[in-house]
């Protein structure tokens, strides 16, 4: 956990050279007939109501960008929780500038904590693949989405296990990076959610793979005379990299899961 919270506070410092506002956190998609502006959280608001004052959980917040533009264009209350203290700082900052201190707050967290209310809708974009314990995860975010509630899970899935598979999950401490039929069991445990999915997949942006060629070749072979925060910087980098090649390879893919729950045991 120690070193995952360190791969986002790096991240965060190499991000916030380029951005003076909170930004998304996940990766840039193309949307046929959409322009550049369009963004993954337009798609969700789009596919889904999301209703004046509903409580929702951003799991893996980032810089607190989804729950600010749910919170000003769908008035709905939120929490972001992230392992990262310098992305939980400067989503903080953000909630005063923004003048939400009543709207949303966000907490320096595990989304394997114990969550002691609970919410209309919980969205976990890109995060739950570095869940150490996926299952624990799962049911421990299940537990606080209330009767009718969503549970909206957007990430990368496995579709063939492989030793570059194997090297990304090392290099971002990624062991919740499973394949959607895993996932999809561990939502309909006990028939508690009805589940949709949406296939993204093609909507990733892909570098031409002679690029993606020489960029892994450059990195790897830099990465012999890293140490430090470069080095962590490059092991970030290189399995960026490495997911990408996964998609040329078709052994990963992008999906939208919206799980519906259908029945609380503890209501």
């Amino acid at each position: 956990m120690k070193r995952l919270s360190q791969l986002y506070d790096q991240l965060f410092e190499f991000e916030a050279v380029k951005q003076t506002k909170y930004y998304p956190i996940h990766k840039k998609l193309k949307f046929p007939g959409k322009n550049n502006g369009y963004d993954l959280v337009d798609w969700l608001m789009e596919k889904l109501e999301f209703r004046k004052g509903e409580f929702v959980l951003d799991a893996g917040c980032g810089t607190g960008n989804t729950l600010f533009r749910l919170a000003k264009e769908k008035c709905v209350k939120g929490k972001g929780i992230s392992i990262s203290k310098k992305e939980i700082e400067f989503a903080n900052s953000w909630r005063a500038k923004e003048n939400l201190k009543g709207e949303v707050e966000f907490r320096e967290t595990s989304f394997d904590a114990p969550l002691k209310t609970k919410f209309n809708k919980i969205i976990a974009i890109e995060s739950l693949k570095h869940s150490e314990q996926i299952k624990h995860t799962m049911e421990n975010l299940a537990d606080a989405i209330s009767q009718n509630g969503k549970f909206i899970i957007i990430d990368d899935f496995l579709e063939i296990p492989s030793p570059i598979a194997t090297k990304q999950k090392q290099l971002w401490n990624a062991n919740g990076f499973v394949s959607l039929k895993e996932m999809i069991a561990l939502l309909e445990e006990n028939k508690a959610f009805e589940v949709v999915t949406y296939d993204l997949t093609s909507q990733v942006i892909q570098r031409p793979f002679s690029k993606l060629i020489f960029m892994l070749f450059w990195v790897r072979n830099i990465r012999f005379f890293a140490f430090g925060k470069f080095r962590l910087n490059l092991d970030i980098y290189l399995g960026g990299l490495l997911l990408e090649l996964l998609y040329h390879k078709q052994q990963a893919s992008y999906i939208a899961i919206i799980a519906t729950k259908k029945f609380d045991n503890h209501d």
